[in-house]
């Protein structure tokens, strides 16, 4: 049985979607290695003309391991300086999350507790074509 039109349409367009942001990704890697060579740290901006301006943003993500590596190197740190446990709490930050497996393993009482600080909203679903093969 052939897809619906409205679904192929969709899949049409999630195909060129993908096209495009891979195009508008090489095109904008192209202008800010032409327009900025020098790179930069926060927004770059310059003039192109026509009373235009190209800005650039940059950045750098930083990351640390699990927590579990993490933890022992924070510890170290916090004895090597006297300040280092008011720093350490200023330099990372935990993040909870909710391990939905766990989650739907707990006791009602214990789920009853959490869902006062629990905050749940609904994921964009995903969706794919999955042709014959």
């Amino acid at each position: 049985m052939k897809p619906s039109a409205r679904i192929q349409r969709w899949a049409d367009k999630a195909e060129e979607l993908a096209r495009v942001k891979a195009e508008e990704l090489q095109l904008r890697l192209e202008l800010v290695a032409e327009y900025f060579p020098q790179g930069g740290d926060g927004t770059v901006k310059v003039d192109v003309g026509a009373g235009c301006e190209l800005a650039a943003t940059f950045g750098t993500y930083f990351r640390l391991p699990a927590e579990d590596k993490t933890r022992p190197v924070l510890e170290r740190m916090a004895l090597a300086d006297p300040a280092g446990l008011l720093l350490i709490g200023r330099l990372v930050k935990w993040t909870p999350e909710v391990r939905v497996g766990e989650l739907k393993k707990l006791p009602p009482r214990m789920a009853k507790l959490l869902a006062a600080i629990l905050t749940t909203t609904p994921a964009t679903p995903s969706l794919e074509l999955r042709k014959p093969k």
